[in-house]
């Protein structure tokens, strides 16, 4: 399987694009995430979140929450497509964050 980087948000998008790719995606889980974008990945564009129980962020030096993003109630995993592509997302608190090859 390939690897999956951050692309854009639904800010940085167009309506008509983000409504197509929630409206054929499905639910995933953390897990099933993972095989698509690496956790490095994710932690460039989460860095507040703890991955390992870490306190401080290793790039940034800023304090992390005590909460592994996996564990977020406001936060979803999501396959489906975007532009006609493959890609994961993550909504967080009411915002698309895609990932893609």
């Amino acid at each position: 399987m390939r690897t999956y980087r951050y692309l854009t948000n639904c800010v940085n998008s167009t309506a008509e694009k983000i409504n197509a790719m929630v409206e054929e995606s499905r639910r995933i889980t953390w897990k099933t995430f993972r095989r698509y974008v690496p956790v490095g990945e994710v932690r460039l564009t989460f860095s507040f979140y703890s991955y390992q129980g870490e306190t401080y962020n290793q790039e940034t030096g800023e304090l992390t929450a005590p909460l592994h993003i996996k564990d977020d109630w406001g936060v979803g995993f999501y396959k489906s497509k975007y532009e006609g592509q493959p890609c994961v997302y993550i909504q967080h608190s009411g915002i698309e964050y895609i990932f893609m090859e």
